[in-house]
């Protein structure tokens, strides 16, 4: 059985490292609750991006602003289920998990809920340069380079995520793609284990057998 090393918590609502291109932030009251706990501490994420490097840019693009920001939700670590511990942790790996390893893992595995800052409105402003784009999918802000993002960050997405935490019920109901997967999924594979994908999909199958047994009742999908 694997511990994390709670001793050294993160900073209260300051901005910290995971590595070069990946930051934290949380704060105590960023708050879910599930049956099993109702206080589950949350964990906002930053990841920057350069498209231009990764030979991400869209034909057309404006290549003076490659650079975005990609921004989820995950679990705090000292709430993760050893069950969930299992899955990505390194073999080699003995004694107490370091809180930073175990957060940086976690999200290495692909366990964490995307959000996006940019539909909050507020006053705030921040003196660096950066266009956005309007796509299907919503608004995503560019900048010119991680310096930029990074002050962008911490002036206005860390106080933005007050509002999205405060509204953790509703990203968290909304399915993240075709087969359903939602927040709430995610949420019980870091707290209990469970499996998030298997989750949903078990969520359809059942859905499809009830309007199955319905028709076959009723003469009606």
């Amino acid at each position: 059985m694997t511990n994390i090393d709670v001793s050294e918590d993160f900073p209260e609502g300051e901005l910290f490292e995971l590595s070069e291109c990946t930051y934290g932030v949380t704060k105590k009251h960023w708050m879910c609750g599930t049956e099993s706990n109702e206080h589950i501490q949350l964990v906002a994420l930053f990841e920057l991006i350069d498209r231009e490097e990764y030979d991400l840019l869209d034909d057309g693009e404006d290549d003076a602003y490659p650079v975005i920001v990609e921004i989820s939700v995950m679990v705090h670590p000292k709430f993760f289920a050893q069950e969930f511990i299992e899955r990505f942790i390194e073999p080699d790996i003995e004694g107490d998990y370091l809180l930073y390893d175990a957060l940086t893992d976690a999200y290495m595995y692909g366990c964490h809920i995307p959000v996006n800052p940019e539909s909050i409105s507020s006053s705030r402003t921040c003196d660096v340069e950066s266009i956005v784009n309007d796509t299907r999918c919503g608004k995503f802000r560019h900048f010119k380079n991680f310096d930029d993002a990074k002050k962008y960050i911490r002036e206005i997405y860390v106080p933005h995520m007050d509002a999205i935490m405060g509204l953790c019920g509703f990203f968290l109901d909304v399915p993240m793609n075709a087969v359903g997967t939602t927040g709430w999924d995610f949420i019980y594979e870091m707290t209990e284990g469970k499996d998030a994908f298997k989750e949903s999909f078990d969520r359809v199958m059942n859905e499809k057998v009830e309007k199955v047994i319905r028709y076959t009742q009723e003469g009606t999908l």
